[in-house]
C-alpha cells in the first residue's frame, strides 16, 4: 500500500502569489481551501455595515423580528445584517457552518459585543473578530459562496436505494418445498336424485333451466340435455 502524501499549497490557486499562514490570499483575497477560487474574503467595511444593519434591525423590531429573520437566514449562513451587506459566514476550511455553530457564534458575539471585539478585525490578517476566532468561522462575500450551503442541502436529501432482488441459488431452490397442487373445484352444482313420487321429466327440466339461468351451461347444452330428458322419460 502506497502511503498518501500531504500536498502543501504555497501559492494562491487564483493569482499564484506566495501564501502565508492565513486562510485567504493576501493579494486577491481568495480562500485558499476553495479549489474553485470563487470564495473571497469579505471586506472590513462590509462587515461594519452588517453590524450597523443588525443593530438597526434589532432596535427597529425590538429584537423579535430580527430573531425570526435570523432563523430563516441561518440555513444560508447569514444574519439579516449579513444578507443586506452581502456577507456570509462559513467555517475556516471552506465548509458550511452548522446551526449549532452559528448559534454559539451569536451567543459569543453578544457576550463579547464591544469595541474590542470588532477592533480585532482590523488587527487580524484574515479580518476575523473575536467571536470568529472563538467559533472558528470566517466572513466571506455572499456572491460565489452560495455553493457551500447548497452542497450541505444536497447531502441532507435522503436517497432511497432501489430494492435488490437476489435470485435463489440452486442449492436453496432444491431445498425449497414444492407447493402441493390445488385441486380444481367445479362451479357446477351436482344434480340431486329425483325424489320418489315426483315427475322426473319436470324435475330435470327445472334443473336444466336453473343451470341455464345461472349460466352454468350453454344454450346448446341446455337444448341437447332437454331433448334427451324428454326422450328418456
Amino acid at each position: 500500500m502506497v502511503p498518501s502524501r500531504v500536498v502543501i499549497v504555497t501559492t494562491c490557486p487564483v493569482c499564484a502569489s506566495p501564501l502565508g499562514r492565513s486562510a485567504f490570499c493576501g493579494k486577491c483575497g481568495a480562500l485558499i481551501s476553495d479549489q474553485d477560487g470563487t470564495i473571497v474574503r469579505a471586506a472590513r467595511p462590509a462587515r461594519l455595515l452588517a453590524l450597523l444593519a443588525d443593530v438597526a434591525l434589532i432596535v427597529g423590531t425590538l429584537g423579535i423580528g430580527w430573531l425570526i429573520w435570523s432563523y430563516g437566514l441561518a440555513s444560508k449562513g447569514q444574519s439579516p445584517g449579513d444578507a443586506l451587506a452581502k456577507v456570509r459566514i462559513i467555517r475556516r476550511d471552506g465548509t458550511a457552518a452548522s446551526m449549532t455553530r452559528l448559534g454559539v457564534r451569536l451567543g459569543v458575539r453578544i457576550l463579547l459585543f464591544g469595541l474590542l471585539d470588532y477592533l480585532c478585525m482590523f488587527v487580524n490578517r484574515d479580518g476575523r473578530t473575536l467571536h470568529d476566532l472563538a467559533t472558528r468561522t470566517i466572513a466571506v462575500k455572499a456572491q460565489g459562496s452560495e455553493k457551500v450551503y447548497e452542497r450541505r442541502a444536497v447531502r441532507r436529501v435522503p436517497v432511497q436505494a432501489a430494492p435488490v432482488t437476489v435470485a435463489p441459488s440452486q442449492f436453496e431452490a432444491e431445498l425449497r418445498p414444492t407447493p402441493a397442487p390445488v385441486p380444481e373445484v367445479s362451479t357446477v352444482r351436482p344434480e340431486r336424485p329425483i325424489a320418489p313420487g315426483s315427475d322426473p321429466t319436470e324435475m330435470t327440466l327445472r334443473r336444466l333451466e336453473f343451470l341455464r339461468s345461472q349460466k352454468l351451461i350453454t344454450e346448446q347444452e341446455y337444448q341437447e340435455r332437454r331433448q334427451t330428458a324428454l326422450q328418456t322419460y
